[in-house]
């Protein structure tokens, strides 16, 4: 477990603290040709905070589960397929709460995210291409109270925004390659990243 204190001079949130509690759980198999992982975190948050004028009690629970799986579809050839799919969270952070102009709520921030991807890895011990290897990867990602950060018209004092729902597609490709000419090795490398983020929040709210 965690403990975490806050004592300030400011009138309102003088003192709070935040006791946190993580329990884990996880399991796996493999065989020649698959590989499997699942493991699920459990948290218990508990935060007092008090003032001049009352006391308040906030609580969290949260259970943060992951399975993530790897395929080798052909024993000859170095292709694998994998993928996983994964849920986390984060609480907000003392600065969050009680230091910027505009505090968000005590809402814990949440993530959904799933990913598939292919690795393709070869090579040789004769001719010029030593190694090379190929990944490609897309993903999803929803995040439920995303917590930002925004500077107001002074840069010593910043404001919070939380946004309801926000998607993220991306995809990630990259290639890597060892190879030699004469009695000269070379390495070359290249990666590309492309990230489509979109707040779907009600346009009713704040954001």
């Amino acid at each position: 477990g965690l403990v975490g204190q806050l004592n300030s001079n400011l009138r309102q949130n003088n003192h709070a603290l935040r006791l946190s509690s993580y329990t884990a759980l996880s399991a796996s198999f493999e065989n020649s040709w698959l590989t499997l992982n699942a493991n699920g975190v459990g948290t218990i948050i508990h935060e007092q905070v008090d003032d001049i004028n009352q006391t308040a009690q906030n609580q969290i629970q949260n259970i943060s589960p992951f399975v993530g799986f790897n395929i080798k579809p052909l024993s000859n050839v170095g292709l694998r397929l994998r993928g996983f799919y994964k849920e986390s969270f984060q609480a907000p952070s003392f600065n969050e709460l009680y230091y910027h102009a505009a505090t968000c709520p005590f809402a814990t921030e949440h993530a959904l995210q799933r990913n598939i991807g292919l690795t393709f890895v070869t090579g040789q011990d004769s001719g010029w291409a030593k190694y090379i290897e190929i990944t490609a990867d897309y993903y999803y990602n929803r995040v439920n109270n995303r917590i930002l950060t925004i500077p107001t018209y002074d840069f010593n004092l910043w404001k919070m925004f939380t946004f309801d729902v926000v998607d993220i597609y991306g995809i990630d490709i990259s290639a890597n390659a060892t190879i030699q000419i004469g009695h000269f090795e070379f390495l070359i490398g290249g990666k590309y990243s492309y990230q489509d983020a979109t707040d779907f929040s009600d346009p009713a709210s704040a954001t």
